[in-house]
């Protein structure tokens, strides 16, 4: 028969075991969890280099300095095929793009210039469409909600989706296909919008968003400081109205 102190050295040890293995399942649970956590944000800029002033610079260092990673797709890069693979678990998805409504629904542009024997199904399909911004300007390859749902199904859940361009809430259609594709909440101008404006609107509105406070107060916030658009009196919007509430995840708080 073993003694007591034996005994008694022998639980301690199980005891100095079992703390460690449940150690380890806390350590690895909050691990995983981290993982889990989306902290990264997409930045789309088929606008980028030919723009105006500096703004998806000034964006990616205001999200690195809130914590997050970003990915940058920018110029000719945003092709038809690239909005295809969108990258998923994203935070939020900030579109610099250009946009507008052609036959009644809202597109948006990529930066991949037409060519008519290119993506010949999706055109019969009507996932895509030709564009230009101005008459005699260079033309484009524009997407639109029905390509949304069919390729960004599932790469959008639960990100916070910025259109920048003209128009994107102009009809909710557009919006409503970023939501059936998983995003939460979706921001956009009811109108046109320059290119210079949006850019400073939309910087003040992700300090918002990035600083903790809810959409609703990011988009009074830009309000405040930026207004509408001086030409056009467009104004940024939020869909669906539930979404006033929505935080991004990973921001850290200001107030």
């Amino acid at each position: 028969m073993p003694s007591r102190e034996r005994q008694s050295s022998n639980r301690s040890v199980l005891i100095a075991l079992f703390a460690v293995i449940g150690l380890l399942i806390v350590a690895d649970s909050l691990g995983k969890d981290q993982k889990l956590e989306r902290v990264s944000v997409t930045i789309i800029d088929p606008l980028s280099p030919d723009s105006e002033g500096d703004f998806t610079s000034s964006c990616v260092d205001l999200f690195c300095s809130a914590g997050y990673d970003v990915e940058v797709i920018g110029g000719s890069e945003v092709s038809v095929d690239h909005l295809k693979s969108i990258p998923s678990g994203s935070s939020a998805v900030v579109m610099r793009v250009h946009s507008g409504v052609f036959e009644d629904s809202v597109w948006f542009f990529t930066g991949e210039r037409y060519d008519s024997t290119r993506h010949i199904l999706e055109q019969l399909a009507n996932e895509v469409h030709i564009a230009r911004t101005t008459r005699g300007s260079d033309l484009f390859f524009a997407v639109g909600s029905s390509f949304v749902r069919r390729f960004m199904k599932e790469e959008l859940e639960g990100a916070l989706v910025i259109l920048m361009g003209c128009d994107g809430l102009a009809s909710p259609e557009l919006a409503e296909a970023f939501l059936d594709a998983g995003a939460a909440a979706y921001v956009s101008w009811d109108g046109p919008v320059s290119l210079a404006h949006t850019d400073r609107a939309t910087l003040a509105l992700l300090e918002g968003v990035t600083g903790g406070l809810t959409l609703e107060e990011s988009v009074e916030r830009s309000l405040r400081q930026v207004g509408p658009d001086v030409r056009y009196g467009s104004s940024l919007k939020i869909y669906p109205s539930e979404g006033a509430e929505f935080v991004l995840r990973g921001g850290q708080s200001r107030k």
